[in-house]
């Protein structure tokens, strides 16, 4: 099947700079890169977003998570690989995606105050955004019925210096952003 148009974020390249700053401003909030690419994965297979999917596993290989903790981010409940930290994440990413699917309060006190047990209030912002973003960027490819593309259809790698190509786009990532992008614990891995 062909694109019915280019990827609305080559159309108009700053709204790859807009999603460019996003995910910069993601990765300076502490969550840990493993974490946010389980809840970039777990997104993407919430919002169908068969481009995104692998990517996502890649990039979460990438990260440091191992082929079984991949291969069962879906059913995380019932899987004996995840910390609490990474529940919690994947918890209030279902439940942010999962918005339109239930009446009443979006997240649910009980879920919320899990996630605010395990992450502070930059962290949860980053796992907010990464979730809120991963959902934007699946629904463009659905929109044009073209292959994803942009910087989080497959996130950047933050070592230092990386270049990596996504789609029709290609993501620098400078030493100095890869620093300020370090691999921060919870606060439950931390001690605090």
């Amino acid at each position: 099947m062909s694109a019915r148009v280019k990827t609305p974020a080559i159309v108009l390249p700053d709204a790859t700079k807009a999603a460019e700053y996003v995910l910069r401003a993601i990765r300076q909030g502490g969550a840990s890169h493993r974490v946010l690419e389980l809840v970039h994965l777990r997104a993407s297979q919430l919002n169908g977003g068969d481009a995104h999917v692998p990517t996502g596993t890649f990039s979460a290989g990438k990260a440091g998570q191992t082929d079984e903790r991949r291969q069962h981010v879906g059913a995380w409940r019932d899987a004996p690989f995840y910390t609490g930290s990474e529940r919690a994440a994947l918890a209030l990413t279902e439940a942010v995606v999962q918005v339109p699917d239930r009446p009443g309060q979006a997240v649910p006190d009980e879920i919320w105050d899990e996630a605010a047990d395990h992450f502070d209030e930059r962290q949860l912002a980053a796992i907010i955004l990464m979730t809120a973003t991963t959902a934007f960027l699946n629904r463009l490819p659905a929109a044009t019925e073209g292959p994803g593309a942009g910087p989080l259809a497959a996130p950047v790698d933050p070592d230092a210096g990386s270049t990596s190509q996504h789609g029709d786009v290609t993501t620098k990532t400078s030493a100095t952003q890869a620093a300020s992008h370090g691999d921060h614990g919870e606060r439950a891995e931390r001690g605090d």
